[in-house]
């Protein structure tokens, strides 16, 4: 009996979600498109991004429960599509999230945070913020030709792992590689040998990085797709010339309080986190041996990635993302 106003509660929810829904009809080529990973500072920036007039945000929309659509043709964590597969189950249902059509209660949180369910009615575009979504990167920018060109964020590996572990929700995650259980398994059955014999939190998450990224790094090197890269250190260290860039590429006004709406912590930030931008480049060290830090380093030469490694806290190569293909 004490459930039933909250069961009212979300049946109206639902019930409003789906009308709003209905009346989107945004064209998915249209969307500004974010892709990062968990703790790779996605938040931060979509926050500063949606305060341009005429945006409103999907917020991580291949979250498992965020999107029926992708759940029904059984999407899985870190779902890899190889950049030729004819999947058009997974167009459709992104076709239809990228138009607006698939509104959640969990897609919608970041624009109920600012604002309500109605800016999706008096929105100009959409505004759509990816997490751990590296592996279909490239296959959907072939399949959906964006007008304006994605965002890809990267950040340190060990700075992203040592914020991942301090974060508190992926305190708990095994020390062995978890294998998804999802279509095109192939990117990790190329490493399974490698994969199920590493053994260490630190090494485990290394991996996990690797994992994430890889597809659409070998993509971006090959010039297979068009992306701009926004490295989050030099958000940190050259903020109004990294942001600046951001809103040229996008062809979208410079907010008059950029600086000010940039010095913020993002909503998901730990109030213990740091503020000053050289101490939060380098922070990650404090959470690591040495030891620690020469065994994920490994774990990154095994993957051939180069664009950062364990003696620069900053990228390493900006131009050139793995050593080998």
């Amino acid at each position: 009996m004490s459930n039933t106003p909250k069961l009212i509660w979300h049946a109206l929810r639902d019930r409003r979600l789906a009308a709003i829904s209905r009346r989107m009809a945004f064209t998915p080529e249209d969307a500004l498109i974010v892709f990062s990973s968990s703790r790779g500072g996605s938040t931060w920036l979509t926050e500063i991004i949606s305060r341009v007039t005429g945006i409103a945000t999907i917020w991580e929309p291949m979250q498992p429960g965020s999107t029926a659509a992708f759940d029904r043709i059984g999407f899985g964590w870190n779902q890899y599509i190889p950049i030729d597969a004819d999947w058009p189950e997974a167009k459709a249902a992104f076709a239809t999230m990228l138009s607006g059509q698939t509104l959640s209660w969990p897609s919608t949180f970041y624009q109920r945070q600012i604002g309500t369910l109605r800016d999706y009615l008096e929105a100009e575009r959409l505004l759509v913020k990816f997490v751990v979504a590296h592996g279909v990167a490239p296959w959907l920018c072939s399949e959906f030709r964006f007008k304006k060109r994605p965002l890809m964020t990267l950040r340190h590996p060990m700075a992203t792992i040592a914020s991942r572990l301090r974060h508190g929700a992926w305190a708990t995650l095994e020390d062995n590689f978890v294998f998804p259980e999802a279509r095109y398994p192939e990117l990790n059955d190329q490493f399974r040998p490698y994969l199920e014999a590493l053994q260490g939190r630190h090494r485990v998450h290394a991996a996990k990085w690797c994992m994430q990224h890889l597809a659409a790094l070998r993509a971006i090197q090959t010039g297979q797709i068009e992306i701009h890269t926004v490295f989050y250190e030099d958000v940190l260290l050259n903020r109004e010339q990294t942001l600046g860039r951001i809103f040229e590429v996008w062809e979208l006004p410079v907010p008059s309080n950029l600086i000010n709406l940039s010095a913020n912590r993002s909503i998901t930030s730990r109030q213990d986190s740091p503020i000053e931008a050289q101490q939060q480049v380098s922070h990650w060290r404090h959470s690591f041996s040495d030891r620690e830090i020469f065994e994920m380093q490994e774990v990154l030469d095994h993957f051939g990635i180069v664009v950062y490694n364990a003696n620069l806290d900053i990228p390493a190569c900006r131009t050139r993302m793995l050593s080998a293909l």
